[in-house]
């Protein structure tokens, strides 16, 4: 629905199913008889269905300098399927949950006042949430401290989010120029951030962490943007974030890339 030409406004309800997965990765395996998770490692998920409502508004606001736009969604997936990952036995076994429930916002904008300042802001909200009382994984094998309760070996992941599923994410770019056309002396600032997250479905004091990294590029471009010569440097604080682990024998984690500092000239042709 359009209140001006400026305005937007939209809303959608949609509902989806995937077929059922096989996870048939075999090479290590002594067999394939399904009942073992110490010696098969084929597994079957089961159809899942989704169904999401989202509300939004996009507009150009303040005399064409500002880009806003704006949503809210909700979904609920019955069956989802998912992927439990390492464990004792260093296996990835697909599973079925009763439900997976998300909602939240996202915003984003974009804010250019004059030919020689630029800002984009990113910001959303992301909570998620398994809801299945008897869904059960194998946690960690090497000693990590998990905080699900754990009955016969297995942790109960009843209420836990999504893996990899941060409830907050920020992110934005600042860039200034001298010349509003060419460009010439310019700077630019961007940063990305994302909440605590997991990184398997159990929850645990050590498979999980947040980030924040920043980046800079201060430059000059000349002959009418034809070329353009700058430093640039990411992770320009050198933070050391850990991105995922490895479970079943120890406490491994992978972490980001460490700070690079760098030049780079640049030739349009």
């Amino acid at each position: 629905f359009k209140p001006s030409d400026l305005v937007n406004l939209y809303a959608r309800a949609a509902t989806s199913y995937r077929a059922p997965s096989i996870q048939g990765r075999t090479l290590w395996c002594p067999d394939v008889d399904g009942t073992d998770p110490a010696t098969d490692c084929v597994s079957v998920a089961d159809t899942e269905d989704i169904l999401s409502f989202e509300l939004g508004l996009k507009s150009i606001l303040a005399d064409r300098k500002l880009r806003f736009n704006l949503t809210g969604y909700w979904f609920n997936v019955n069956d989802q399927q998912i992927t439990a990952v390492g464990g004792e036995f260093n296996t990835a076994t697909l599973l079925n949950a009763d439900v997976t429930e998300g909602y939240g916002a996202e915003l984003d904008m974009e804010w250019t006042p004059s030919g020689h300042f630029l800002a984009t802001l990113g910001a959303s909200y992301n909570p998620t949430e398994i809801q299945d009382p008897n869904l059960t994984v194998a946690p960690c094998g090497g000693g990590c401290t998990v905080t699900d309760p754990i009955i016969g070996g297995l942790a109960y992941v009843d209420g836990n989010p999504l893996p990899n599923a941060p409830e907050w994410i920020f992110n934005g770019i600042v860039t200034l120029q001298s010349d509003a056309v060419y460009k010439h002396l310019f700077a630019t600032l961007d940063w990305a951030y994302y909440s605590e997250k997991n990184f398997f479905l159990y929850e645990s004091e050590e498979f999980n962490d947040d980030s924040l990294e920043f980046g800079l590029r201060i430059g000059y471009a000349f002959a009418q943007l034809k070329y353009e010569i700058a430093l640039f440097g990411r992770n320009i604080f050198d933070e050391e974030i850990m991105q995922g682990g490895i479970d079943f024998n120890n406490l491994t984690a992978y972490t980001n890339t460490p700070r690079i500092v760098g030049m780079e000239f640049i030739a349009h042709f």
